[in-house]
Parts: structure tokens; C-alpha cells; sequence
């Protein structure tokens, strides 16, 4: 696909979500810089992601700068919940070419470790990011932002979860902290790794013209009775969690 291909898409789909009018978070994918679709130059740089996607989301984020804002944090006052978004895209150029690698990027882990010692001691905290952080720890700096979660939580602090998506599938783990990952994605029948399955993991069957062609979920986060509903619409089905 061309770069005005790839747009004209990302256009369509992001102003549908903010039609919503409810405070839009994106989280980057590796789906999400045409570098399937497209060849050297017309797959994204930051720059493009934070253009494209980024100008969508609400206005009241708190980025890493050094990262064109992909990396960040909104505050939910009244729930007293801190959401972060990482961004597990991790973008190096060679020769003016820009390849994408999955992981966090120093920068991002370093931004990250900061604010998660500053988090007030009211506040729970959610992570969005498109990869696994327990399942992945051979992706560069994994074990960098497992060791901040780990010291927020030692500390006392409060994490609710990670929410991530990479995997293409739902499934979740529960330790050292609660990890969901939801298969809500275009309409196509993915097939699970031996690992995947191994692990409990589940696809839903998609069909077109049914109601199955749809995966898309709500999640409510309970603070006070500490748990998590997902809301399953299309494909799949409702799951629960505590925390």
C-alpha cells in the first residue's frame, strides 16, 4: 500500500473512535507503519506515527518527548487511575531508512522507571502497550520496565494490569501481576503458536457476514471491588478478572 493509502485508512478508523468523544488513547502496533504494506521510504518514521495517530488522542498527555509523544500517560482524576501507554516500537535508521524492532527504547524505558516513582501514592496504575512485558523478556529493555513495575509495586503502590495485544489472541496470566491480552482485529482466523496454545490461549472463530466478522471489547475497571469486566462484542466471549 502507499503512504496515502495507509493514511486514508488511519483517518477513517481514528475519527470513527473519536467521534466517541471520550479521551482516545492510542497504542502504537506493529501493524500500524505500513512496513508490510509498504517498502523504504513509505514505512513511518515517529514523527509520522505521532502526525497520523497521535493528533487524535486526547490532550491531556504527559509524554516522553524524545519519543514524539507515543509514550505517555493520562491521569483519570476521578477514578484515581494512572493509564500509561508504552510504545514497544522501538525505530533505528540505517542509511536514512527506518526499521522498526520490537521492545522499548531507552528512552521510553527510562521516561517510564522516572514516572512510575512519582505516581501518587492514591493513584492505580494500568499499562497499555502492544506487547507482552512478562511474556516477552528477551525484547530489548523488557526486564528494564518489569524491574520498574516490580519496584512501584515493593514499595506499595497499586497495579491494576497490563493491557497488550500483540499475540492476536485472548489470554491473560496473573503473576507477578495481572497481564490481558485482548484478539480484538480485523476479521481473519489467526492461528495459535504450540506455545500459545500450550498456555490456554484462544482464538475466536471469525465469519464474514455474521455477527462474528466484529471483535471489539469494553473493559470496566471496578476500583472498589478491585476487578475487571471485558465487555465482549462480535467474537468472543465476556471474561472476568480480580486484582
Amino acid at each position: 500500500a502507499t503512504t496515502e493509502d495507509t493514511v486514508m485508512q488511519i483517518d477513517y478508523a481514528m475519527n470513527r473512535m473519536y467521534g466517541l468523544g471520550l479521551p482516545l488513547l492510542y497504542v502504537m502496533g506493529n501493524h500500524d507503519d505500513n512496513r508490510y504494506m509498504g517498502t523504504g521510504s513509505e514505512c513511518f518514521k515517529p514523527a509520522d506515527i505521532a502526525e497520523y495517530y497521535g493528533t487524535f488522542c486526547t490532550d491531556s498527555r504527559v509524554s516522553c518527548k524524545s519519543e514524539d509523544g507515543m509514550s505517555y500517560y493520562v491521569d483519570f482524576e476521578k477514578y484515581k487511575i494512572r493509564i500509561f501507554v508504552l510504545d514497544s516500537n522501538r525505530a533505528v535508521t540505517y542509511y536514512g531508512t527506518t526499521r522498526w524492532y520490537h521492545g522499548w527504547s531507552d528512552q521510553t524505558t527510562s521516561w517510564f522507571a522516572t514516572q512510575m516513582t512519582s505516581v501518587p501514592e492514591d493513584y492505580s496504575v494500568i499499562v497499555c502497550t502492544h506487547e507482552s512485558i512478562i511474556e516477552n523478556q528477551l525484547y530489548k529493555n523488557s526486564a528494564a520496565v518489569t524491574d520498574a513495575i516490580q519496584t512501584y509495586t515493593d514499595r506499595g503502590g497499586d497495579y491494576i494490569c497490563t493491557l497488550y495485544g500483540h499475540i492476536h489472541s485472548d489470554f491473560s496470566s496473573e503473576e507477578p501481576w495481572l497481564e490481558i491480552s485482548l484478539s480484538a482485529q480485523k476479521c481473519e482466523n489467526s492461528v495459535l503458536s504450540e506455545t500459545e496454545e500450550k498456555y490456554g490461549a484462544t482464538v475466536p472463530e471469525r465469519v464474514v457476514g455474521t455477527a462474528s466478522e466484529d471483535n471489539w471489547a469494553v473493559l470496566i475497571v471496578d476500583p472498589d471491588n478491585r476487578s475487571i469486566r471485558e465487555i465482549r462484542f462480535g467474537a468472543g466471549d465476556d471474561r472476568a478478572w480480580s486484582y
